[in-house]
């Protein structure tokens, strides 16, 4: 197949969304909708209602187009058209020739529609199928619930319309190739985050972290984020001074909890690492396991740049990642059995792996993720621009150098 681009549509593209609209109401509807009445449809008329749509700009409009500009799939939406509580935005129509179906072209209109949506203030969207429709399951795939329905005529025969929803759009877009997740930490599951199989790690990679920073009994050190302070909890048992930040209130009540019962003591702060701003207050700042790659490279590197102005002069930074290098040399891009699973994906563009759950056979909307995956030369491209001199490169937390085998890449600068 061609390779295939997803753009807004111009005015001028009417006549090729008519022909698409056309072709695949013939093909989908079939011994749903009368012959007569798929007879009677024409390329003029639709493709004069098309213009006059556009014309007004009251609905949004991408189109999926081959290299020699054929188009083979839209999607349009806008406000919800008639009332459905709890949702405020429609796609009203979309539709894919038959031979470029299945190839994940609708994935990809679907999500630049929503992401254009939520620009305009739209944030739950639904759209409507004939329940006979098989390319309804479709929808049901990418997470769509049932949530109302309705009987509808089309030449002379009544037909039943299901709507699905999703009550947050950001899940979509969140599966749009190569988008960074800047708001990952709104949708995903917690138990993503915080697997309980890591607690039994802790205690070595909490050794590993303060002999990585040389963290002694008395210095102030930052976990950014901290989730439910599983390393913080052994660096304040050593006599370290922890501050641990989290997004997540849940993360840090638990943290709270567990300090409580062994009467250690912390300061814990809710805020989102992107608003960090503290000055020359720590000794040592980590990332640790997982929490690095899922905003833009430009947060990222505004981040890097925030934990070093925390520092203190000679402080140091650690952060760690995937291995890049590892991934993709030992990429899977399906585990899990034949029910639940997960499908990755890497985009060698944005050097994103994407990441799907699927549950039940079902994509799991809210558990998408895009992960940004930093060669060394990269990383130490972060630490350098934000003043920090690369002091080391591990592999694990074994302590063991970093090299092109490792499973981590964990780098540590200094102040």
């Amino acid at each position: 197949m061609n390779k295939i681009i997803v753009r807004a549509a111009a005015i001028g593209d009417a006549g090729g969304i008519a022909r698409v609209h056309v072709d695949t109401w013939r093909t989908a509807y079939r011994g749903i909708v009368s012959n007569a009445h798929l007879a009677a449809i024409s390329y003029e008329k639709s493709e004069a209602n098309w213009a006059s749509a556009m014309k007004e700009g009251a609905r949004i409009c991408y189109i999926a187009q081959e290299g020699s500009g054929r188009i083979v799939g839209f999607a349009c939406g806008g406000a919800i058209r008639e009332p459905v509580p709890g949702y405020s935005g429609e796609i009203y129509a979309m539709y894919i020739v038959q031979p470029f179906q299945r190839h994940g072209i609708g994935q990809r209109l679907l999500a630049a529609a929503a992401d254009e949506l939520l620009r305009r203030g739209i944030s739950s969207i639904v759209v409507w199928a004939l329940a006979e429709n098989p390319c309804k399951a479709f929808y049901e795939k990418l997470g769509g619930a049932p949530v109302a329905e309705k009987t509808i005529e089309i030449g002379g025969k009544s037909l039943r319309e299901i709507a699905y929803g999703w009550t947050d759009i950001r899940t979509l877009t969140a599966a749009k190739k190569g988008n960074a997740m800047t708001e990952w930490c709104k949708t995903m599951d917690d138990r993503l985050w915080l697997p309980p199989e890591r607690t039994k790690y802790s205690a070595e990679e909490a050794v590993f972290i303060r002999k990585a920073l040389r963290l002694r009994r008395g210095q102030r050190v930052l976990d950014a984020p901290c989730g439910a302070g599983r390393i913080a909890f052994h660096l304040a048992r050593a006599g370290c001074i922890v501050t641990g930040l989290d997004l997540r209130p849940q993360f840090i009540a638990r943290a709270k909890a567990a300090f409580r019962r062994e009467k250690l003591t912390a300061r814990w702060v809710v805020s989102d690492l992107r608003s960090l701003s503290f000055s020359e207050e720590f000794d040592a700042i980590y990332n640790w396991f997982g929490s690095f790659g899922y905003f833009s490279d430009a947060e990222y590197a505004d981040l890097v740049r925030r934990y070093a102005r925390a520092l203190r002069p000679g402080g140091r930074l650690l952060i760690d990642e995937p291995n890049r290098e590892s991934v993709l040399r030992h990429f899977l891009p399906r585990m899990g059995d034949d029910s639940n699973y997960n499908v990755d994906h890497w985009d060698g563009r944005t050097q994103r792996c994407i990441s799907k759950w699927y549950i039940n056979g079902k994509l799991d909307p809210k558990n998408v993720s895009s992960m940004r995956f930093y060669t060394p030369a990269q990383m130490r491209a972060l630490f350098e621009r934000a003043g920090l001199r690369v002091e080391a490169a591990f592999g694990g937390p074994g302590g063991d150098s970093y090299r092109r085998s490792s499973r981590r890449l964990i780098m540590v600068g200094v102040k």
